[in-house]
C-alpha cells in the first residue's frame, strides 16, 4: 500500500516537472505598447486559419490564410507564414532590436526604418521593444496625375468659364525639371520654360544659384531632374496638352495647358 502511494507521488512530481518546462505565455500588451501598433496593422496581425483545416486529418497543421484586411495592407504568405513589409519609428538601438528578432532592416532614414517580409506573428514582440515607438504596414505609393485633373474639377472651369491659363506664368520650387520632355515643348519645338533657377549649381543667379533662360534651355545647357518629383508637378500645372498616342504620352493631364512654366 505504501509503495503504491509512493509511485503515485513520483508520477505526480514527474507531471509537475514536465509542466514547469513549458514556456509561460506572453503577457498581453500594455496600453502604451498597444498604441504603438497602427490600428489597421493590429487587425491584420490577428492569427487566422483556413476553415478547411478543421477537416484536416488529426495532427495535420492548420493552413494559415490572410484576412481581407491583411491582404489590403500588402501582407502575403511566404512558406506558409503570413508576412508583411513594415515601417518602424525607432529610437536609439532600434535597428539592433529589430536584428535581435531576426528582422533584416531594409532602409533607415533618420528615426524611420523599413523591413521586408516581417512575420506578422512578431508584431506584439516588436511593440514590446522600448526602442520601437511605432509600427505600420509599409506600402508602395504611386503618382496619380492621370486622374488628378478631374478630382480638382478643372474640366468644369474650362467648359464653364473658358479658362485655359493663357497669359499666366506658373512658378514651381521643386527638384528640377526634365526640359527635354515633349510636354514642355511648343509646337515649333522651342521650350515652353521661360526660366530655370538651379540652386544645386552655384552661380550669379538669385539666391546664389545658376539661372538659365529659354535660349539656354533650347541650347541644351540645363541640368535634368535627377529626383523626378519636379517634372510631373510642373507637367500637371502647365505642360502642353497633347493628344495621347502610342508614341507620345503626356506625363499627366494639365490644369492650365496655356500657362507658361517657369522654375
Amino acid at each position: 500500500m505504501k509503495a503504491k502511494h509512493i509511485c503515485r507521488l513520483v508520477g505526480l512530481m514527474a507531471i509537475l516537472g514536465a509542466g514547469s518546462a513549458l514556456a509561460a505565455p506572453e503577457p498581453p500588451l500594455s496600453p502604451d505598447e498597444g498604441r504603438k501598433i497602427a490600428p489597421l496593422l493590429l487587425v491584420a496581425a490577428e492569427p487566422l486559419f483556413d476553415a478547411s483545416a478543421s477537416a484536416a486529418p488529426a495532427g495535420a497543421p492548420a493552413t494559415a490564410t490572410l484576412s481581407p484586411m491583411a491582404a489590403a495592407l500588402g501582407a502575403r504568405l511566404e512558406h506558409g507564414v503570413p508576412v508583411a513589409d513594415l515601417l518602424f519609428a525607432i529610437e536609439g538601438g532600434g535597428t539592433a532590436a529589430l536584428a535581435a528578432l531576426g528582422i533584416r532592416v531594409d532602409t533607415v532614414v533618420g528615426p524611420v526604418a523599413t523591413a521586408r517580409a516581417v512575420p506578422l506573428a512578431l508584431v506584439d514582440d516588436l511593440a514590446r521593444r522600448p526602442e520601437i515607438t511605432r509600427l505600420e504596414a509599409a506600402s508602395r505609393l504611386f503618382p496619380m496625375n492621370d486622374v488628378s485633373v478631374p478630382e480638382t474639377r478643372a474640366p468644369g472651369v474650362w467648359s464653364d468659364f473658358g479658362a485655359t491659363g493663357s497669359g499666366v506664368v506658373v512658378g514651381v520650387v521643386d527638384t528640377g525639371l526634365d526640359v527635354d520632355h515633349p510636354d514642355f515643348y511648343n509646337a515649333d519645338g522651342t521650350t515652353r520654360v521661360q526660366f530655370l533657377l538651379d540652386l544645386s549649381q552655384p552661380g550669379a543667379g538669385p539666391f546664389g544659384g545658376t539661372l538659365f533662360t529659354a535660349a539656354q534651355i533650347d541650347a541644351g545647357a540645363v541640368s535634368q531632374d535627377v529626383v523626378g518629383h519636379g517634372t510631373p508637378i510642373r507637367s500637371s500645372a502647365a505642360s502642353r496638352r497633347r493628344p495621347i498616342s502610342s508614341s507620345s504620352t503626356p506625363i499627366a493631364q494639365v490644369w492650365a495647358p496655356s500657362a507658361t512654366p517657369t522654375s
